[in-house]
């Protein structure tokens, strides 16, 4: 039953994650990601990596310094 459960919840997180993903877009229908994020097993363009999901993930307080210099939260968080 457990085993059941753990393979339902990675499926239900792993739909979720590229779906999720339109949410942090001002306007899904028309917005897109640039550079896209591909479906992909990499994460070399994500997260902190990718440019606008990086700001996104900026705290409050850093996000100055972060449209001066993206690598500033990176370096001095």
């Amino acid at each position: 039953m457990e085993s059941a459960a753990n393979v339902a919840h990675c499926n239900d997180m792993g739909s979720l994650k590229h779906t999720g993903l339109q949410y942090m877009l001002n306007d899904p229908t028309k917005d897109r990601f640039n550079p896209p994020i591909l479906k992909s097993h990499s994460k070399a363009l994500q997260g902190w990596n990718h440019p606008q999901t990086a700001c996104l993930l900026c705290p409050a307080r850093d996000i100055a310094e972060f449209d001066v210099d993206p690598q500033y939260v990176l370096l001095f968080d």
